[in-house]
């Protein structure tokens, strides 16, 4: 029990590193990279993420069989971020490379050997933070960019026409007020105060119906004029003409600044949902070939103002697709590690490289991977009492990763991957068959948010044996 604590607490540590390095990593990248780097990590498959952890993977391994095992891997990266070991900006090896820790158990669940190694991509076409972006792709967000820039000054400026049609109104209702006041003044047309107030409440309901007020604003907004004509029959004319003046002006700034607000507020709320139907009734009223952008023959453009006009977000369409298009590329890492034999006293090392990359990078759903893996580990051969490295087995694998499931924003929930396997020994050891090649599988289902469980099953095919493994893995992201 007191070592499940330690890995408890050790794990509950790395999880606060995780949280203060992510924090930090909004700050390392640019704005345009590091959302498309989030979205590339999201439609990652899980067994990418298991290769080359994006940020920090926790797993029990082989919950069922004799030799199970907890594993953590958390990147250079984030412990980098954590304790601001590097001067500048980290180096590409920190950016792309994980610190790989296993403690592995025995029948009696007490700890059988100690496992430390890393692993670091030879080519990782994956992540964002150690490339840039495709020559082609940051044009056509470069040219997303300028144009929501572009239709935002467009709205700005439509707002600023419908504000002076907003303030002629104000300053036609107010023209009238004036021409009433002034007529009982002289006492010529409006001798009864009360028959004045009553016609003037009626220009400012009518005025209320032409500006942008909700019937609640109306009734307030009344509620302030009755307070200023009230015993207008003992008031100086004068002084109603002036604070009915200064409550209309007031009228203008509310309706101005309101405005303002309500179209940042519309304009957010789009860009962060990638939906902009609450603004294609203004963004039709922009005439996009003289205001916005100089190139009708653009295709791309056309593309572009079409979706804005069906109240579609491309610029974070685009993202998305940049996104998946980069997590189907390739990335292939070597793994040296270095294993302690708690019960035999003596070191294990291994040496593993892994590939694997989408088979098209085009956009596409439920995506298919190729994998390609090997591996050499040198270790004692047990059934010999001395010390001795005669157990070197070398193991090849190859196989493909198909997504079976996704969610609605096309992020895989769960996977299948069949794959061959053919081990090897190559050392001198006892009673052990010098090739035993398997069929396997593993199922990867996504139980809750980071946490997954994969089930692999290995068949021998010579000795007819099956075997049944169950794991469960928790893989953050930056």
């Amino acid at each position: 029990m007191k070592t499940i604590g330690n890995i408890i607490v050790f794990v509950f540590l790395c999880l606060s590193c995780y949280i203060k390095a992510q924090q930090d990593e909004s700050m390392k990248l640019p704005v345009n990279k590091a959302e498309i780097n989030k979205a590339t990590n999201l439609y990652k498959t899980d067994n990418t993420k298991e290769i080359l952890t994006t940020f920090l993977r926790t797993a029990l391994n082989n919950i069922t069989s004799k030799e199970k095992s907890f594993s953590l891997n958390t990147t250079l990266y984030a412990i980098d971020s954590l304790f601001h070991l590097s001067k500048g900006s980290p180096s590409d090896f920190i950016k792309q490379t994980s610190f790989d820790f296993k403690l592995k158990a025995n029948e009696q669940n007490s700890i059988s050997s100690i496992y430390f190694g890393f692993t670091t991509a030879i080519v990782n076409n994956k992540d964002l933070k150690t490339k840039e972006l495709d020559s082609k792709d940051f044009a056509a967000l470069e040219k997303n960019v300028f144009i929501q820039a572009d239709i935002k000054k467009s709205l700005h400026a439509l707002r600023i026409k419908k504000e002076e049609i907003s303030n002629q109104k104000i300053d036609s209702t107010k023209t009238q007020i004036n021409s009433i006041l002034q007529s009982l003044n002289k006492s010529s047309k409006y001798e009864d105060p009360c028959f004045a107030q009553i016609k003037i409440n009626k220009r400012l309901r009518a005025l209320f119906s032409k500006v942008n007020l909700s019937p609640d604003e109306s009734h307030l907004k009344q509620i302030g004029f009755d307070k200023v004509l009230e015993g207008l029959e003992d008031k100086e004319i004068n002084e109603v003409q002036t604070a009915i003046g200064g409550e209309l002006e007031a009228l203008k700034d509310y309706i101005n600044t309101k405005e303002l607000e309500f179209l940042n507020k519309k304009w957010d709320d789009a860009k962060k949902e990638g939906d902009f139907m609450m603004l294609t009734n203004d963004i039709n009223q922009i005439n996009f070939d003289r205001d916005v952008f100089r190139g009708t023959d653009d295709e791309d453009y056309k593309r572009i103002v079409k979706s804005y006009r069906e109240g579609k977000d491309p610029l974070k369409m685009l993202y998305k697709e940049v996104a998946e298009t980069y997590s189907r590329r390739m990335l292939w890492t070597v793994s040296p590690a270095m294993e302690y034999d708690r019960e035999n006293k003596q070191g294990i090392y291994n040496v593993a490289t892994k590939m694997t990359v989408g088979i098209s990078n085009k956009l596409q759903r439920k995506p298919w991977e190729i994998e390609a893996n090997a591996s050499f580990k040198v270790s004692k051969d047990t059934l010999k009492p001395a010390t001795n490295y005669d157990n070197q087995v070398g193991l090849i694998n190859f196989g493909v990763n198909k997504v079976l499931l996704e969610n609605k924003d096309n992020e895989p929930k769960m996977e299948f991957k069949f794959f061959t396997q053919l081990e090897h020994q190559f050392g001198k050891t006892s009673n052990f068959p010098k090739s035993i090649f398997s069929l396997n599988s593993t199922l990867r289902i996504n139980l809750f948010k980071t946490i997954w469980l994969p089930i692999t099953v290995k068949y021998d095919p010579d000795n007819g044996n099956l075997f049944g493994f169950f794991s469960i893995a928790a893989n953050l992201s930056d």
